[in-house]
This record gives structure tokens, sequence and C-alpha cells, in this order.
């Protein structure tokens, strides 16, 4: 066991082609020598779970920006935290409020 901080990181996947894609895919390979990160892609992964250069990639669930498997994938990686790097305005907030630490 590690004592890293555990980061679920929810964001475009980073072999996608957006701005959050390349931010996403600069960051963290960076990120994982000092937090265990894994990322919620809303976007750009549809069906099940891959690693991509050592990360742990999780897809959507049912609802489109991913907020419902922001709640859930948080719950099987044990995040410490869920990083929300992404338009929230139109996730569902109230849902959200259900994970302990959301940024």
């Amino acid at each position: 066991m590690t004592d890293k901080l555990r980061v679920l990181w929810s964001s475009n996947a980073p072999f996608a082609f957006s701005g959050y894609s390349t931010q996403t895919a600069e960051l963290l390979p960076r990120f994982k020598d000092y937090i265990d990160v894994a990322c919620l892609c809303f976007y750009g992964l549809e069906g099940g779970e891959i690693e991509w250069n050592g990360i742990h990639l999780y897809p959507k669930m049912s609802q489109l920006y991913g907020t419902d498997a922001c709640y859930y994938h948080q719950l099987d990686w044990r995040a410490d935290c869920v990083v929300s790097f992404q338009d929230v305005w139109p996730m569902d907030i109230p849902f959200l409020q259900k994970i302990k630490r959301w940024i």
C-alpha cells in the first residue's frame, strides 16, 4: 500500500483531440510520480477501462458529462479527492456533492 494521495482526474481522454485532452496528456504523466492518479474520461473513451502510459483510465457511465462516473469511479479508485478538469456548469452539482472532496 502506498502513502501517496489518490486522485481521480475527470476530463477528456488524454489521446482525444481537445484542449482538455492535450493538457491532461501533459499533466497526468507528470503527476504520477507524486500522486496515484486515475482519469475519468467523460469524452474520448467508451465502453471499458484501459491503461494509458501507466495511468488507469475509466470511461463515462450514463450521464453525458460524467457526473455519475465521478462518484462511482472515485469509490472504485478509493480516491482521496476528485478533480474536475472540465466545464462543470453542465454537470449535476447536487449529485457531485455526494463526493467527500471534490475540486
